[in-house]
């Protein structure tokens, strides 16, 4: 009862008994973004602007605003409720314009080229990803023999199942694979597990376990989602490891990338 009452308050707070005109008149969609512009009100001294009854922002210069960012990133495929009130000073309701915007979505092919002399003797060319959305979540695939499922790369009842580096499995072939492109060493692993995979709504992030020679290390990989200010959507790749195994990875030799693979999207 409590919450059906707090629901209905929110209603009532939010939305303005009438509208005498006000219209969204464009608004452009991005994955982890909503590009909002609606008429002006006279008189109005600020627009408030709500997502799914949720205060997003509170536009002061203009009849315009850009929800969600790389750092606040909205939901992709996410279909948003809009709802814009004008007010003037002492929250004072003078119209408001309401309806609806759907976020869009992070497919689509995105590459990586090697253009420097940092090659790791030849076997870091190229970085070739396809992102595809699948029941509500993320897979990429990683283009090498062929295109491998290199992100969640294990179904969710092998986490911590321990699997030989050798081997005709689809998942063997893929890690193998994403090693060989990262591994500055000639040292390969007797086996590995994933230790967890989680997601945020632009990030996918995975670490794996591995032994070799002996010693026991801990890979850290993450997948982050970009948007530049043009509107061009970017992958963004990044890897970690635990102890000396750090030293034995390849990371982006371009100039000014502090590490980090940019894939954009082709």
């Amino acid at each position: 009862m409590k919450r059906l009452l707090a629901a209905i308050l929110l209603l009532y707070l939010t939305t303005p008994l009438f509208s005498s005109g006000m219209e969204i008149v464009h608004s452009v969609s991005y994955p982890m973004q909503l590009r909002l512009e609606w008429t002006a009100v006279g008189g109005s001294d600020y627009y408030d602007v709500y997502l799914d009854r949720v205060p997003m922002a509170r536009v002061r210069d203009g009849h315009q605003a850009v929800i969600g960012s790389n750092d606040e990133p909205l939901e992709s495929h996410h279909e948003y409720d809009v709802l814009i009130v004008a007010r003037k000073a002492g929250d004072i309701e003078l119209d408001y314009a309401a309806g609806s915007a759907r976020t869009g979505g992070w497919e689509g092919r995105y590459q990586w080229v090697n253009r420097t002399k940092h090659t790791n003797k030849g076997k870091s060319m190229q970085l070739d990803y396809r992102v595809t959305y699948v029941d509500g979540a993320y897979r990429i695939e990683g283009l090498y023999d062929r295109w491998r499922t290199i992100f969640p790369l294990v179904s969710q009842d092998m986490i911590g199942q321990q699997i030989a580096f050798e081997g005709d499995d689809e998942s063997q072939h893929a890690y193998r694979n994403n090693t060989q492109f990262f591994n500055t060493t000639s040292i390969k692993p007797i086996w590995w597990n994933v230790v967890s995979t989680s997601s945020t709504a632009n990030s996918c992030v995975i670490e794996v376990r591995s032994r070799a020679s002996g010693i026991e290390v801990v890979t850290r990989s993450t997948y982050l989602f970009h948007l530049t200010e043009e509107g061009r959507k970017e992958l963004h790749f990044t890897t970690t490891a635990s102890g000396v195994a750090s030293l034995s990875l390849f990371r982006c030799p371009d100039p000014g990338s502090g590490g980090v693979f940019k894939a954009v999207m082709v």
